[in-house]
């Protein structure tokens, strides 16, 4: 199970610092996000497909699947509560984890890098 989270971790970051991010993207923090990171239990598309049917159910849409690391990018609608719909997202059988999508900073700009 560590070496799974370690992998997952890993693989995250390394498609996270490929990507390039605009310095003028608006950063939202936990309480206002709009779109979630599922770490779940969806490595098959039969497991995948159950889950996004779920999700659809608890109010998010999925945007996007990350079938290698079993996870999922979800979006919520602004007509909805995101905060209410994170806490549905996080009952469901099979998830493991919701966190927040948004920028991190990995290292100090003044540190080594």
């Amino acid at each position: 199970m560590m070496k799974r989270i370690i992998a997952f971790v890993g693989v995250f970051l390394s498609v996270a610092l490929a990507s390039p991010v605009s310095a003028k993207a608006p950063i939202r923090d936990a309480l206002t996000a709009s779109s979630f990171i599922i770490w779940c239990d969806c490595d098959t598309p039969d497991k995948r497909a159950s889950m996004i049917e779920k999700i659809g159910r608890a109010g998010g849409r999925v945007f996007y699947a990350y079938e290698q690391m079993g996870g999922l990018a979800v979006t919520v609608p602004a007509t909805r509560n995101a905060a209410a719909v994170e806490r549905r997202l996080r009952r469901i059988p099979g998830v493991f984890g919701v966190h927040p999508d948004r920028a991190v900073q990995l290292y100090k700009p003044s540190g080594p890098q």
